[in-house]
């Protein structure tokens, strides 16, 4: 062999050895940076699975608003129709209050007031006695026969 060709075939090899420790040092920045790039895609796996967790609570919490919302808006059209109620219920009331006012005011007729007149009484025996003439034929001045 000659020595160019040796020196050449040092020099490859040379060269090979400096390239394949190049490319080792180069995979070894690689595997760091695959190491790197790992860890933070699993701390981004891990953060969207928390904030899946916090959609999902907010989509609950969410329905559950909604749900008493419509509670309370069946709730608030109850009390509205028991407030129309109430209200009209007033009304009528003060109308037949006015009925009543006007009705009371009148003088009462004279059989009623006749009804309410009668004497002090005292005891079972007076009261009897009031009751039978109450109700008395008008005397004609006979007497009964019997």
């Amino acid at each position: 062999m000659t020595p160019i060709k040796t020196w050449l075939t040092v020099g490859l090899i040379i060269t090979s050895i400096a390239a394949v420790g190049l490319l080792a040092y180069q995979n070894q920045g690689l595997i760091g940076d695959n190491k790197l790039l790992t860890q933070e895609r699993n701390a981004a796996q891990t953060k969207a699975k928390e904030q899946q967790a916090i959609i999902v609570q907010i989509e609950a919490d969410a329905r559950d608003k909604q749900i008493a919302h419509s509670k309370l808006l069946a709730q608030l059209s109850t009390t509205k129709n028991l407030l129309t109620k109430h209200e009209q219920t007033i009304q009528t009331l003060e109308q037949e209050n006015e009925q009543i006012k006007t009705w009371s005011n009148t003088r009462l007729p004279d059989p009623v007031i006749s009804l309410r007149r009668h004497p002090a009484l005292t005891g079972s025996e007076a009261y009897r006695n009031w009751l039978s003439e109450r109700d008395a034929l008008p005397v004609t001045g006979l007497q009964p026969t019997n």
